[in-house]
């Protein structure tokens, strides 16, 4: 497949090649929104959300901001960077296939809703 990519926050560039969706850069990813009438999110990957089966975020991003990954079904794993203090809104909700992920230290902020509607049944929590 070929690969894909943009913008998605100020200083924040995404990237998604073979099913692997890439975030990096430093700061925010933007505040995506959800159109409820049509259960839609405007993030930049929407044309492509049941592809993606692995999230690489990288050194750098701080906040992973409202409904980054929010019924991208088919995640099934997710690095989380040690720069991450936050995840926002709905960030993970939807994501049937997470059976675990592993909260960085700096990680002070969890929004409400964050895995509403995940697969998880191990969340693990470093420092």
């Amino acid at each position: 497949m070929d690969g894909k990519g943009g913008s998605c926050g100020d200083n924040a560039k995404w990237t998604f090649v073979d099913g692997v969706l890439t975030i990096t850069g430093w700061g925010a990813t933007e505040k995506f929104v959800r159109n409820t009438q049509k259960d839609t999110i405007n993030y930049p990957w929407a044309d492509f959300k049941d592809e993606i089966t692995k999230v690489v975020i990288g050194e750098g991003i701080t906040c992973l901001n409202n409904y980054a990954f929010y019924n991208c079904k088919n995640i099934r794993s997710v690095s989380l960077p040690s720069t991450l203090n936050e995840l926002a809104y709905g960030v993970f909700q939807g994501t049937s296939k997470l059976t675990s992920v592993t909260i960085p230290a700096n990680v002070k902020k969890l929004g409400s809703q964050v895995f509403k509607g995940s697969g998880l049944n191990t969340i693990t929590f470093k420092g």
